[in-house]
């Protein structure tokens, strides 16, 4: 059988948000079904393409999957994470950050209906292209972001060799999510790079002490930074 879908609504999983405005494709064929999506939206984010399918996996039920993909601005991509799991790993640190520039997501899930929910398998890659972030609890301001940053549900965030401009100069970032039996996940951010004395001096978390160093010196320095973001 064949249908056509208009304005369909598709809640895949309780935790996420669902696909909304769909207008697809839909064939039924011995228990399997096949959707082709022309049209949708998540969280307020026009999809460039998305495909769903169900097949029957023999001694294993249903299996469903799904994959999405959408170029959108920074300040919706930030939205869009922060109404999926990927907030669990960041905390509500996330809530307050702010962002511009352009990004490209790609989605894709793979579960089996009506068994053990273990086996969920979720992708979502984020493409960040000349991106700006400003984090407020640090006073940072980290632009020209560009490279790739993938969350799975069963390892967390991630990301390598992430390039960006902090402190008026380059900066290579690794991205890893570290586990924690008692407090649970947390976000890692390991970077690389040089920095001007100037903007070390001038930004307002730098201690008093360091600040009075600085303000003898002129130049750039190398330096290496870890950042540790745990669930708040």
């Amino acid at each position: 059988t064949w249908y056509k879908v208009s304005q369909g609504q598709l809640q895949f999983l309780p935790d996420w948000p669902q696909l909304t405005g769909i207008e697809a494709d839909v064939e039924v064929r011995d228990g399997n079904v096949k959707v082709s999506a022309r049209k949708a939206s998540i969280s307020s984010i026009k999809l460039r393409s998305a495909s769903a399918s169900v097949e029957q996996s023999a001694g294993a039920g249903a299996l469903l999957r799904l994959n999405a993909n959408a170029d959108t601005s920074t300040a919706d991509g930030l939205a869009f994470l922060r109404n999926t799991p990927v907030r669990d790993n960041i905390g509500s640190m996330l809530d307050n950050w702010t962002g511009k520039g352009d990004l490209d997501i790609d989605v894709a899930l793979e579960f089996p209906l009506g068994s053990d929910v273990s086996q969920l398998q979720i992708a979502v890659d984020v493409l960040s292209k000349e991106s700006e972030i400003f984090i407020p609890e640090f006073a940072l301001n980290i632009e020209s972001i560009n490279g790739q940053v993938r969350y799975q549900n069963d390892t967390g965030l991630a990301a390598t060799a992430l390039k960006a401009t902090l402190f008026d100069y380059p900066v290579v970032a690794d991205i890893e999510t570290r586990a924690d039996p008692e407090l649970g996940p947390s976000t890692r951010i390991n970077s690389k790079g040089l920095a001007s004395v100037n903007a070390l001096r001038d930004w307002s978390m730098q201690p008093d002490f360091v600040a009075g160093l600085l303000a003898s010196m002129s130049g750039e320095i190398d330096y290496t930074a870890l950042l540790d973001i745990g669930r708040g």
